[in-house]
């Protein structure tokens, strides 16, 4: 027998075991089990299919009532669901600027260099899109030197009221006359080997000067009865219905703050001490309902470090003005 006669010899005998396989599967005596055998009804028009085990006998389950509205097909879920947009749900009502409205004479204010455009820039979209998109605000813009084209002109564009832009004269970020350069530098050199926050920083003390003396003092700011203050990169999460604003002026509010925190006692060592002073030299200034209890335990003899977080409040201009 030559190689060619086995192979198919090969595949005849697959042949007759396949063809006998099958026959012996379709021919077996094993009983093929009913659906009734195994508890299971079919359901006609109006029924459910109920199931229950082998060998037991269930009458037919009760005619379902249809529902009295038609199911409707279930919608197709996108994959990616997107974050809710962090907006409050009710439109303004009763502040919200419209014709006629009357517009407090006020203006937010930022001190900013040129190389913060981009912060302040996500900062101003957040305000005019939370609030000032309703009532067009002013904004000024200061800065210890001149503004680039370029950070007036995305400025301009982002803010809906009218923009300013504003040098601070160099007396105002600088030191003053009567004070020992000498000295103050080796205090900054102190204050780094304590690391102190902004312990060696010269112009965040420049800056701190400013805004606690003369930024209200701005020719831009003096136009203004009322300010409120934003920091670059700033966020504020809910829409602001009512017109701040105007809420101080109508109850005669001076002054609004966010937060407060105690602040680093290293960085205030003289403070309280100048503060008392000032008690004592000019007590007319004090009111008699003051809060003193906010900031001392001890009817003034101590201070407990509390200060406003600045980085975001409202005042009224002319207090900060006030010949005292």
């Amino acid at each position: 027998m030559n190689v060619t006669q086995g192979k198919y010899l090969r595949y005849i005998l697959f042949a007759i075991l396949g063809l006998a396989i099958i026959h012996f599967i379709t021919s077996s005596s094993l009983p093929i089990p009913k659906a009734s055998d195994l508890g299971l009804s079919y359901p006609k028009s109006g029924q459910q299919a109920v199931s229950s085990p082998a060998g037991e006998d269930k009458a037919p389950a009760p005619p379902v009532t249809p529902p009295s509205t038609p199911l409707q097909p279930p919608t197709q879920q996108s994959p990616k669901q997107d974050a809710p947009n962090p907006v409050t749900p009710n439109p303004p009502t009763g502040n919200a600027a419209g014709p006629g409205y009357e517009k407090v004479n006020a203006t937010f204010v930022t001190l900013a260099r040129n190389s913060d455009l981009w912060e302040i820039a996500k900062s101003i979209r957040q305000v005019e899109d939370r609030f000032n998109k309703n009532y067009h605000y002013d904004w000024v813009f200061l800065n210890d030197a001149e503004f680039s084209d370029e950070f007036k002109k995305f400025t301009s564009r982002l803010v809906s009221g009218k923009t300013h832009y504003g040098l601070i004269p160099k007396e105002h970020w600088s030191y003053p006359s009567w004070i020992d350069q000498n000295k103050a530098a080796e205090t900054r050199r102190v204050m780094k080997q304590k690391e102190i926050i902004y312990g060696d920083s010269e112009s965040y003390r420049h800056m701190c000067r400013y805004e606690s003396g003369f930024f209200f003092r701005h020719e831009l700011m003096m136009q203004y009865d009322y300010y409120w203050r934003v920091e670059p990169s700033i966020e504020y999460f809910c829409d602001i219905h009512i017109d701040p604003f105007k809420f101080m002026k109508d109850n005669n509010k001076k002054y609004s703050f966010v937060i407060s925190l105690p602040e680093y006692p290293g960085t205030i060592e003289t403070l309280w001490k100048s503060t008392r002073k000032f008690i004592e030299q000019y007590p007319e200034h004090i009111a008699k309902d003051n809060n003193l209890e906010f900031i001392s335990a001890d009817g003034g003899k101590t201070y407990n470090n509390c200060h406003f977080v600045s980085y975001m409040h409202l005042t009224r201009c002319c207090d900060l003005a006030a010949p005292c």
